[in-house]
């Protein structure tokens, strides 16, 4: 009786562990998470009589999710002329990386570029570091929160360049109304830590509607707040753009 005992629990003991290595083969064998997203943005507006006013707006994101890590690409360029003149010429690129350690928290680098003449410079490099905390994961809502620092490198249209360390927090809400009828807010504060009292705030709110499966009916509002802007320059820019948007 001892001995059939022993053979039942070895029998036990060898069920559980096969158990085990087979879930340890089948999580080692699972096929890493691989997703590919992309969406294109497209404005245009001709006004001719009475007024004579043109402007186009073009923009794009690509984001590629690989496992815990999230890349990002984005694009915009805005441009305007208004009774012949050019009266807006704005570019703007940026590329992100996010790595999720437990699905809250993660850390992020990134680097953007700006060009706007009319905003006082001609270029304008960032380069951040921080760390992120998905605050709200929902079916429906979803709210993330940066804090880290940012290095910004510029020269302005009367040749000046420019070095400034500075601080960086910045929250991101978006709704879903549905799959694809989305609000969306990001805003971000810019603390010059070498000047005391100087800082960047900047923020956009964008509604998308769907026209079809990929098509969208896409609005936006962007302002950019710059508390010493350069000599001759005002300290508030807004951008309201609208167009379909290409989602795949």
């Amino acid at each position: 009786m001892p001995s059939t005992q022993r053979a039942i629990s070895r029998a036990r003991r060898a069920i559980v562990l096969a158990c085990v290595l087979s879930s340890a083969v089948a999580q080692a064998q699972k096929a890493p998470v691989r997703r590919t997203s992309w969406q294109a943005d497209l404005g245009y507006v001709s006004a001719t009589g009475n007024t004579d006013v043109t402007t186009m707006s073009i923009g794009d994101k690509i984001v590629r999710t690989v496992d815990a890590w999230t890349f990002t690409q984005t694009g915009a360029y805005i441009y305007g002329r208004t009774k012949g003149n050019e009266s807006a010429n704005q570019l703007r690129l940026g590329v992100r990386a996010d790595a999720s350690f437990n699905g809250a928290v993660g850390a992020f680098v990134a680097v953007a570029f700006e060009r706007n003449v009319y905003a006082g410079f001609r270029s304008r490099y960032d380069e951040l570091l921080g760390i992120q905390w998905r605050a709200i994961r929902g079916p429906r809502d979803s709210l993330t929160v940066d804090g880290g620092g940012v290095l910004t490198q510029q020269e302005n249209t009367l040749g000046v360049r420019a070095q400034l360390p500075a601080a960086r927090t910045a929250v991101n809400y978006k709704h879903a109304f549905t799959s694809k009828a989305t609000v969306q807010h990001v805003s971000e504060v810019i603390p010059d830590v070498t000047s005391g009292g100087h800082f960047r705030l900047n923020s956009e709110t964008a509604m998308v509607a769907p026209l079809s499966e990929h098509m969208s009916l896409k609005v936006r509002l962007a302002t950019r707040f710059n508390s010493a802007p350069p000599t001759g320059f005002g300290t508030t820019d807004r951008v309201f753009t609208a167009g379909v948007q290409v989602s795949y």
